[in-house]
């Protein structure tokens, strides 16, 4: 099997002319992958192949060397300048793939091309690996014309992009991955994410959410110049969890605190830090339980009705699918999880998660209201429980009385 990239049609002036990829079927044992017609005025380009569903092997070699293989679902290489170029692919299993080639200019950042640990010369791919809660992304730095590795200057920028909850097809697999391809549609189509320097610059976390695939996208940027990393998709793996009965009030302020704090603005560089986390977190939870005692009915109210929504809707997640029990487990994560304080969280936010959430507020309004109604012309509730004692004492003597 022998598949042609001719890039002739180049055009320096036209984008989209810089991108070629075709949807393909792959059979067991060798493909050829020939990239002819290359012109002498551009840099470099990126031979990526996205497999579905199995692994395949990438090479510049026939003899499948080494330091010029890669073996994986989301693969490429990086070719310099040259007439023709052939490259091969070799599978174990029937798959689909979309191979694509990548053209860019003198000057662009070469990803992945100040490569320290990976097998390959120029490493402009993404090796992912996964635990229940956490999604690691492993990339090398980039390189470029005028500075050095060990005085690296381009910028590197981190997206991510969320699929479809429990949608694992084909069609979606490669969609996502379209999406990422290249830089421009890195930045239309992608989520940007905090970085932060040392070891974790290359070495990304984020949090991983059950049935929700993720494509992860890097670009590189030199003096107003770009590139694009190889995309790559993780779904992570299914997660079990437990949680125990707290206090009532502590565990509404607690949830309400999860659903800004935890999830919403804990990606902010101050917040990897864990003191400053649990102090500002703690705190917000103490100032929260303050409030709420100088509207004793209705903070009780109010929280037996949102306890109970969440957990209707918590249960009904189960089958139905959703994130929202993300907000308590995101917290016990960042309690238990090493390097977790290093996640990204943003959690995503679907049509279920919607639906969920209009079916909480609904609920947990609907409770507040029928309670607050019920409780019309009727003792305080929750009793004092020095009245409970008192009333309690009375109804004994009395019943002594009678005897």
């Amino acid at each position: 099997q022998a598949i042609t990239f001719d890039l002739s049609d180049y055009d320096p002036t036209n984008a989209t002319t810089a991108t070629q990829k075709l949807l393909v079927n792959l059979t067991v044992g060798l493909t050829q992958i020939q990239v002819t017609n290359i012109p002498d005025d551009i840099g470099f380009f990126i031979v990526q192949v996205h497999s579905y569903p199995y692994n395949v092997t990438l090479s510049s070699s026939y003899k499948m060397k080494k330091q010029n293989t890669i073996k994986g679902t989301n693969i490429g290489l990086v070719s310099l300048n040259q007439k023709k170029t052939t490259f091969y692919v070799k599978s174990k299993n029937f798959s689909t793939a979309l191979i694509v080639v990548v053209i860019y200019k003198t000057g662009d950042p070469i990803p992945g091309g100040c490569n320290l640990t990976f097998n390959t010369e120029n490493a402009p791919y993404q090796l992912i690996s996964f635990t229940d809660d956490l999604i690691i992304v492993q990339s090398q730095p980039p390189s470029a014309i005028g500075t050095t590795c060990e005085k690296n200057n381009v910028l590197v920028e981190l997206y991510h992009l969320y699929l479809h909850e429990d949608d694992f097809k084909q069609s979606r697999y490669f969609n996502g991955l379209e999406k990422m391809l290249t830089v421009d549609a890195i930045k239309v189509n992608g989520y940007k994410v905090t970085t932060v320097d040392g070891y974790f610059k290359y070495r990304k976390l984020y949090s991983a959410y059950r049935g929700v695939g993720q494509v992860f996208g890097i670009i590189a940027t030199y003096q107003n110049k770009s590139s694009a990393y190889i995309p790559a998709i993780s779904y992570g793996k299914n997660n079990c969890f437990f949680t125990d009965r707290l206090n009532l009030w502590f565990s509404l302020a607690s949830r309400l605190v999860e659903i800004w704090y935890s999830n919403l603005i804990t990606d902010l560089v101050v917040f990897r830090n864990d003191v400053n986390f649990w102090l500002t977190f703690f705190s917000i939870i103490i100032a929260f339980c303050t409030m709420w005692t100088m509207f004793t009915l209705k903070g009780h109210i109010f929280s037996c009705s949102f306890l109970g929504a969440y957990a209707c809707v918590a249960a009904l997640n189960f089958y139905t699918g959703g994130n929202l029990q993300y907000i308590v487990i995101n917290s016990f994560r960042r309690m238990t999880v090493k390097n977790f304080n290093m996640a990204t969280i943003d959690p995503p936010f679907q049509i279920m998660d919607i639906s969920q959430t209009v079916l909480l507020v609904v609920m947990t309004t609907f409770g507040f209201y029928y309670q607050m109604k019920e409780q019309r012309g009727k003792p305080p509730f929750p009793p004092h429980r020095y009245a409970t004692v008192e009333e309690g004492w009375i109804t004994n003597l009395l019943l002594h009385k009678m005897h």
